[in-house]
């Protein structure tokens, strides 16, 4: 066992703090889409030792954030165009169910929602991306949660991690897709004030199809990445 490390409550923490460090740095953008992540590199950034990384790709191969090649080894999953737009649909499907059964929202939550919106403003003309893309599924999750339904509550939140890496390449190649959404937050917002829902829901509708008109401009963009590997 030279080298391997005891398997105990320590140990099953350093798999789950380096399972969830990699879970970040690909949501984060850092870990692209279709990057190759090598075991002692991997260990070696995250301030780790090579075991508790290997067995944490086990765990992200199997939640589908990474991918393994025999012989050629583990890399950040990259999804197809068709696949993007299949979660685009899912995510559209999903919301759009919570939104038709959504109950009264609190003033408190319309309050909270006002906040994060002008948040997300704030941070339009900066380089802030992860953070931006943060607030917008803070947003949407207290929509989310407007219906009692908690199945389609983990499965849209589910979505919306695969969806997230594509969602910071988004708002990197197109920022002003951001300040739209924001507009869009306020319509919604607005709608929720007047207790109009059969407006809201139509909002909503449109507010998150727009993801999936991006995802050709989104496919254009991870072809320029590959032909220039040098801007990964």
């Amino acid at each position: 066992m030279s080298g391997e490390e005891p398997v105990d409550g320590g140990y099953g923490l350093k798999v789950q703090n380096a399972a969830d460090q990699i879970r970040h740095k690909i949501a984060v953008g850092e870990f692209r889409p279709g990057m190759h992540l090598r075991q002692d590199q991997t260990a070696l950034a995250l301030g780790q030792s090579r075991v508790p990384v290997r067995e944490a790709f086990k765990i992200l191969v199997a939640e589908q954030l990474l991918i393994h090649h025999r012989n050629r080894g583990h890399f950040v999953t990259e999804l197809t165009p068709r696949e993007m737009a299949d979660i685009c649909w899912l995510r559209e499907s999903l919301e759009a169910e919570l939104a038709r059964t959504a109950g009264r929202i609190p003033a408190r939550d319309i309050e909270r929602l006002d906040e994060i919106n002008g948040e997300i403003e704030s941070l339009i003309d900066t380089g802030a991306v992860w953070r931006r893309v943060e607030l917008d599924e803070r947003f949407h999750e207290i929509l989310w949660r407007l219906a009692d339904r908690p199945v389609l509550f983990h499965e849209v939140k589910r979505v919306a991690e695969r969806q997230r890496p594509y969602r910071v390449l988004m708002s990197e190649r197109i920022p002003e897709r951001d300040r739209a959404a924001a507009a869009e937050h306020r319509e919604l917002l607005d709608a929720l004030r007047q207790g109009d829902f059969a407006r809201y829901r139509a909002l909503l509708v449109v507010h998150i199809s727009r993801a999936r008109e991006l995802v050709g401009l989104l496919e254009q963009d991870l072809a320029e990445r590959k032909e220039d590997p040098g801007e990964a």
